[in-house]
């Protein structure tokens, strides 16, 4: 995860050279400071991901019910 330290800005990165690569990028021409946790920790920004994540969720789901219905 990537964020702007009052959290107006951010993402979640599957790469850590991804999350690097967008910090310096959104604090372009000046660096930024990098801080990489040893623990886990607990996300504390809104979930704003992509829309067709939600979409994908709930297709998913009328496919597993449609296929409950025809293991019956």
């Amino acid at each position: 995860m990537a964020r702007e330290a009052r959290g107006r800005v951010g993402g979640l990165f599957l790469f850590r050279s991804s999350a690097i690569d967008f910090a310096n990028r959104q604090s372009a021409p000046a660096r930024c400071a990098l801080v990489f946790p040893a623990e886990t920790f607990e996300l504390d920004v809104a979930n704003r991901g992509n829309p067709l994540g939600a979409l994908a969720a709930r297709w998913l789901s009328g496919v597993k019910r449609r296929l409950a219905r025809l293991a019956r």
